[in-house]
C-alpha cells in the first residue's frame, strides 16, 4: 500500500512530497531488507545452507569447499542432483562472512547491498547532472522489484552483483 501510494504520489504529486514519497520508500524498503532475515529466519532453499555453512567453516579454518550441507531437496520433485560442494565462487563466501560473524545470518549483507546501491545510483545521477524525477523513477523501480525482497529472503548471492554494478558505474562517471 505504501508503495502504490509512493508511486501514486510521485506521478502527480508537488515536488516536495514527490521527494517525501521517494524517502519514504527508501527507508521503508531498506527496513525490509533488514528484517527479512529476522522474518525468515531459517529459509527452506539449499543455497542458505550451503552459504551459512560454508562461512562457517571457513570462519573456523576449514576449508568451505569441503563441507557437507543438510540436503533440503531430496526426496523432492527436482531436475538435477544438489551440488555436492559449494557451488559458488570463493569471493561470496568473503564478501558474506562478515554479514554472519556479526549477525549470525550472512543476508544482512544482501540488505546492505540494497542500501550501498540505493545511494550509489543517487550519486550517479547527481554526478551526470540527471533531472532528479528521472533519478527517484530510477530508484523507486529498483526498490519496487517485485522479487526483490525475495532475493535477499533466500539469501541468493546475486545481491552482490548489483552494487559492485553500480560500484564501477560510480567510478566510472567519477
Amino acid at each position: 500500500v505504501l508503495a502504490l501510494v509512493a508511486v501514486g504520489v510521485f506521478a502527480a504529486g508537488p515536488a516536495q512530497y514527490r521527494r517525501r514519497a521517494v524517502t519514504a520508500v527508501i527507508v521503508g524498503a531498506v527496513a525490509l531488507h533488514f528484517a527479512t532475515p529476522l522474518g525468515v529466519p531459517k529459509p527452506d532453499i539449499d543455497v542458505w545452507r550451503w552459504t551459512q555453512a560454508c562461512i562457517r567453516a571457513l570462519l573456523q579454518w576449514v576449508h568451505p569447499y569441503t563441507v557437507q550441507a543438510a540436503d533440503v531437496v531430496e526426496g523432492t520433485a527436482q531436475l538435477q542432483a544438489t551440488a555436492t560442494v559449494y557451488p559458488y565462487m570463493p569471493l561470496t563466501l568473503l564478501a558474506f562472512a562478515p554479514g554472519l560473524l556479526l549477525f549470525g545470518d550472512y543476508r544482512v549483507v544482501s540488505a546492505l547491498s540494497v542500501a550501498v546501491t540505493v545511494a550509489l545510483n543517487r550519486l550517479i545521477g547527481a554526478r551526470l547532472g540527471l533531472d532528479r524525477r528521472f533519478a527517484d523513477a530510477v530508484t523507486l523501480a529498483f526498490l519496487l522489484h517485485p522479487r526483490g525482497v525475495f532475493i535477499t529472503s533466500n539469501g541468493w548471492s546475486e545481491a552482490l552483483l548489483v552494487p559492485v554494478a553500480s560500484g564501477f558505474v560510480y567510478l566510472a562517471v567519477r
